[in-house]
């Protein structure tokens, strides 16, 4: 059976928007690169308005994995989620999550 492991961080957008890329630190290795999963969430915005009842849902895939010193390394391209974030009209004061998930080696 495969062992699902996450890494979950929240994150301001403005402060998001200070970084073009960031790094995950894992617990443990992943099978293989293919085996991470990233999703980032937030509260759906219609019309201007936040609406908490509802999220914003991204499947994101702009990362690269690496195992630095014996640690495996996970970094988001915080440049290029921006941008899918600037079009689901998210807020600068508003929670983004991100949501590391993968399979454990």
């Amino acid at each position: 059976a495969k062992r699902w492991r996450n890494v979950r961080d929240v994150k301001l957008y403005r402060d998001l928007l200070k970084f073009t890329r960031f790094q995950y630190p894992l617990d443990s290795e992943p099978v293989s690169s293919e085996d991470i999963k990233i999703t980032v969430t937030h509260s759906k915005v219609t019309g201007g308005i936040v609406d908490k009842k509802y999220l914003t849902i991204i499947d994101f895939a702009d990362f690269t994995y690496e195992v630095v010193g014996g640690k495996p390394i996970v970094w988001v391209d915080f440049a290029k989620l921006s941008e899918r974030l600037k079009k689901t009209k998210v807020k600068k004061n508003m929670n983004v999550i991100i949501d590391i998930a993968y399979v454990e080696r």
